[in-house]
């Protein structure tokens, strides 16, 4: 009778250990704090995670052998994203450290790199950042629009960056150096319409959703040329056409039309690639053919580097991309990557479109962009005021025949200007000019607009609009 109550009472211990094991107890488990606990328990995706040892209140790392989450709650809401943070084959995992501030959170690997993130209207923006010696700071720019300062070593230069939202920052691709980010400036400037022909300026613009479209699966090229494309996945990459996917936007390639598409794979991995449409079981009649949608710009690796059709998530290297491979530019995605026709990785004849991180590229066409027509700029020698249109520069400046200009209002800017000609090819701008300027600040910031002169004056644009300056006396 003993040994039976006894075993009775081991019993009655061992369920009741089992029912203080609710979710909400495995959840505090993986040392959660706050509301992280409950959006924990609502979903299965982090159910083999553990949560790294330092956290916030409101913020935590979840963890696998092969893949960190950043997790950060406001006002009812969960943020989460893989770019955020450091992935464990980085091997800094013991390094990272969350830290709340009173309206927000900062992230640090080591005494030499933190990020600070505040709250705003829709939710977190990072306000600072100290990379080794250099500190970047969010500021008001001209007209109260806030940019980034970046100090290093008693020089300053502005970052021609938007703000950037907890779900749009990418760690490993953030800048390094004033040298780099004045490369990202110029970079982006030359490349400015290629930010905007895909929508793709902000990752958080996730395109169109797609739900349950069609039965069974749909193959996904690199490149709208169906089957002369590479197809990742070892040539059987797919899309499954009763899941989830979104519709970045669509295109002719090979006389058919194309969806360019993005879609998980896991829940740390995506891909982008192009599917048919009469996949989608949609037409479009006004399908714009490639060559029109897409910038084509010449640009090379100016050092090693890779090739992904993940930059969202995993940015997983599909293709390393040696130093002084020749590439051409057919969009930006964000404000870190150039999406880039890259034929020459491939051996097998295939077409190979994907994304290389921007501040590996420059751009190449020497033979044009470095033969500065100083006979244009003769003509363009004086003070200049806005008179028709839109603002592609600055409303009142001066361009001096030494190559230096100044402009006025409420933030004057001094630099060094130049003309260079510019080739249809590229498809920049919406009237195909016959010249480029070239306006590089002091301060780090670089406007390239495409250039026309006129009789009275000369006019200025971009992809879609343009402006005209007429002369008038200096100021």
């Amino acid at each position: 009778m003993k040994r039976r109550r006894r075993t009775l009472g081991l019993a009655l211990a061992f369920c009741l250990a089992a029912l203080c094991l609710t979710p909400s107890a495995l959840a505090n488990g993986w040392r959660l704090r706050g509301e992280l606990v409950q959006y924990v328990l609502e979903t299965n995706r982090w159910d083999e995670y553990t949560a790294l040892e330092s956290q916030g209140e409101h913020c935590a790392v979840m963890h696998t052998d092969y893949h960190n989450e950043l997790l950060v709650a406001l006002d009812g809401q969960l943020f989460y994203t893989t770019r955020a943070v450091y992935q464990p084959d980085d091997g800094r995992d013991g390094e990272m450290r969350l830290e709340d501030t009173e309206n927000g959170f900062v992230l640090s690997y080591g005494p030499q790199e933190a990020y600070t993130f505040e709250a705003g209207d829709t939710g977190y923006v990072l306000v600072q950042a100290v990379v080794g010696g250099m500190t970047v700071t969010a500021a008001p720019g001209a007209y109260g629009v806030m940019r980034y300062t970046a100090q290093e070593d008693g020089q300053t230069v502005w970052w021609q960056s938007a703000m950037k939202r907890l779900e749009d920052f990418n760690i490993r691709l953030f800048p390094r150096s004033l040298e780099e980010i004045r490369h990202l400036n110029f970079m982006h400037a030359a490349l400015d319409s290629g930010e905007a022909v895909c929508g793709w300026w902000q990752t958080g613009e996730a395109g169109r959703r797609y739900e349950g479209v069609g039965r069974g699966t749909a193959a996904v090229y690199s490149a709208p040329f169906g089957e002369n494309a590479w197809r990742a996945a070892n040539g059987k990459a797919a899309v499954g056409l009763e899941g989830t996917f979104w519709g970045m936007h669509t295109v002719r390639g090979d006389g058919q039309d194309y969806a360019c598409i993005r879609y998980d794979i896991s829940n740390r991995t995506q891909r982008i690639g192009f599917v048919l449409q009469s996949a989608l079981g949609q037409t479009e009649e006004a399908c714009p053919e490639w060559t029109e949608k897409y910038v084509q710009v010449p640009v090379r690796a100016r050092e090693t580097t890779y090739l992904t059709d993940d930059p969202q998530v995993s940015q997983y290297a599909q293709f390393v991309v040696p130093e002084g491979t020749e590439m051409t530019c057919l969009a930006l995605y964000a404000q870190e990557y150039a999406f880039v026709a890259a034929d020459a990785l491939v051996d097998d004849g295939s077409i190979l479109w994907g994304f290389v991180p921007l501040r590996a590229l420059e751009l190449a066409s020497e033979d044009v962009r470095q033969a500065v027509r100083h006979d244009v700029m003769a003509q363009m020698d004086g003070t200049w005021r806005l008179t028709a249109g839109g603002s592609m520069a600055a409303e009142e400046l001066t361009l001096r025949a030494d190559g230096t200009y100044v402009t006025y209002g409420e933030a004057p800017e001094e630099g060094v200007w130049y003309v260079t000609d510019y080739l249809a090819q590229w498809n920049l701008y919406w009237n195909d000019p016959p010249y480029e300027l070239y306006l590089c600040g002091d301060d780090g910031s670089v406007n390239v607009r495409g250039l026309t002169l006129q009789e009275d004056g000369w006019s200025l644009s971009n992809w879609e609009g343009g402006g005209g300056w007429s002369r008038i006396d200096a100021p």
